[in-house]
């Protein structure tokens, strides 16, 4: 079923391609490059929602450090192949390519592990009609969104090359690559808990359950909160380095970048305990009106407002969809207390204090070479930490218990040698 959804997606793209450059009103000179950009980026798209389909079962088979290995393998060759395609002249093209590699690792690795398993755990395969109904409901309420939530995504390069030129979208994907490749990092262990959180739900231990996601949220938040400030401070530091100032979209886009990368956190976070807690349909009915308003949206604000319109769009469209559903939803359903609501208050105000504050301290710096990032990086990292540790006590909790369990692995390492 769902390699026939992708079927569909690219056969559907394939059809349409010519008439939606048409329809942009997008320049003659560029009509052609833009056409096999959004082609190649169609195939992709169809590639990944199979790709994810297999992810899932792997998930389902408890399989979160395979599945994290081929996710991230998978991003950081994406990474490689647009720069590598971008200095080779490439264009708006390279970005399309560095998606459908990204689309191809990932659709392969998790084949390969899930046939892998198969074989190890000795499947008995089957051809049955049984429950097909409501598999294929199931399938439509997730694949159908997340076609269309991948297709908002790469929407927003389409108006870019639309209204402000096709050398506007290698600028501002290069500008949110660190970002977006840093988002995949920080939501994995929500991804990963996912078959345990359910498990949990299954057995009716909704107070253990309530601890977890209180305990996994806190982290998220931690870590969301301490890699904004990074991107603030070090973004333009990195881009420049990496592939030169030419291709930063400049402070005002970095800031809106940054609130769209810990929006996206926080909803991708939520979302996925939501959809562990069996919410299946309402996630995917959720997640299909956040991509309809992000389209809507980026539609009309790359009109009128440019590169910032389209950065802020993403993040509005989950304010007014994802950002309220997910919360109410866990709330209700994990019976979160006011008193949970404010330690959570409590520990976003914390780490957003200790991120700020080196922040504005360390924005008169501007390293010149890689050593220099590093040793800004490294400054900024323990800066934070020490400000959290001597503010939060949960973090010096957190701290003790990560102590003691390293130290029960020693001296279980120990008695083996």
């Amino acid at each position: 079923m769902t390699v026939f959804i992708s079927l569909v997606i690219i056969v559907s793209g394939y059809v349409v391609a010519n008439s939606l450059v048409q329809l942009a009103n997008i320049n003659p000179l560029h009509a052609s490059e833009i056409c096999s950009a959004f082609r190649v980026a169609v195939v992709s798209m169809g590639i990944i929602v199979t790709a994810y389909s297999l992810n899932s079962i792997n998930a389902g088979l408890l399989a979160a450090k395979a599945t994290g290995i081929i996710h991230s393998l998978s991003t950081i060759l994406s990474i490689i192949a647009v720069v590598v395609l971008l200095y080779g002249g490439y264009g708006v093209l390279a970005l399309a390519l560095s998606q459908l590699l990204m689309a191809v690792v990932m659709l392969t690795g998790n084949a390969v592990y899930l046939l892998w398993r198969f074989k190890r755990e000795r499947f008995v395969f089957r051809l049955s009609l049984k429950g097909i109904p409501k598999i294929s409901k199931l399938i439509t309420y997730t694949s159908i969104p997340r076609a269309l939530v991948v297709f908002a995504s790469n929407m927003d390069l389409i108006l870019v090359s639309r209204y402000l030129g096709p050398s506007m979208v290698p600028i501002l994907h290069l500008t949110r690559r660190a970002p977006e490749f840093s988002r995949r990092f920080v939501e994995r262990p929500s991804v990963a808990f996912m078959p345990a959180f359910s498990h949990l739900v299954g057995e009716s231990n909704w107070e253990k359950a309530r601890v977890v996601f209180l305990r996994l949220l806190t982290l998220i938040i931690w870590a969301a909160v301490f890699m904004s400030g990074g991107f603030l401070l070090l973004n333009h530091s990195f881009v420049v380095l990496w592939v030169g100032k030419s291709f930063y979209a400049g402070s005002v886009v970095n800031v809106l970048v940054v609130f769209g990368f810990f929006a996206s956190v926080l909803a991708s976070t939520l979302g996925n305990f939501n959809f562990a807690l069996g919410d299946i349909r309402g996630n995917s009915i959720i997640s299909f009106f956040q991509a309809v308003v992000s389209i809507l949206l980026i539609v009309f604000a790359a009109r009128f407002w440019g590169i910032s319109g389209v950065v802020a769009a993403g993040f509005v469209s989950i304010a007014l969809t994802t950002g309220w559903y997910f919360p109410w939803a866990l709330i209700r359903q994990l019976k979160v207390s006011v008193w949970d609501l404010r330690s959570l208050g409590r520990e976003f105000a914390l780490i957003l204090l200790a991120s700020v504050v080196p922040v504005v301290l360390l924005s008169v710096v501007a390293p010149s070479d890689w050593a220099g990032f590093a040793g800004l990086s490294v400054v900024y990292s323990l800066f934070v930490f020490t400000l959290l540790y001597l503010f939060s006590v949960k973090m010096r909790n957190e701290i003790s218990a990560l102590n003691q369990e390293l130290s029960n692995s020693l001296k279980s390492f120990c008695k083996v040698v």
